[in-house]
């Protein structure tokens, strides 16, 4: 009886120290002013994915021979 209690007062502690995290997280990114630089390059890696996913998309790749190292390089470093 023992371990259950202890086992579900950890899994409570650790519920609870998740949604503090989490919410701290979430107050300290919206403390942060955004800049310019910020949402510029928010947006150059949002086209990015969009064109990576219409590039590579599951029938190109089921279909053809996928992603090439020169595409990996270009969009990954």
């Amino acid at each position: 009886m023992g371990t259950v209690v202890a086992l579900l007062a950890g899994l409570a502690f650790a519920v609870i120290a998740a949604i503090v995290y989490l919410a701290r997280r979430d107050r300290l990114r919206r403390s942060q002013t955004d800049d310019m630089v910020g949402l510029l390059i928010e947006q150059q890696r949002t086209s990015q994915a969009a064109r990576i996913r219409s590039t590579y998309s599951s029938a190109s790749l089921h279909h053809g021979t996928g992603l090439v190292s020169d595409d990996m390089h270009k969009y990954y470093s």
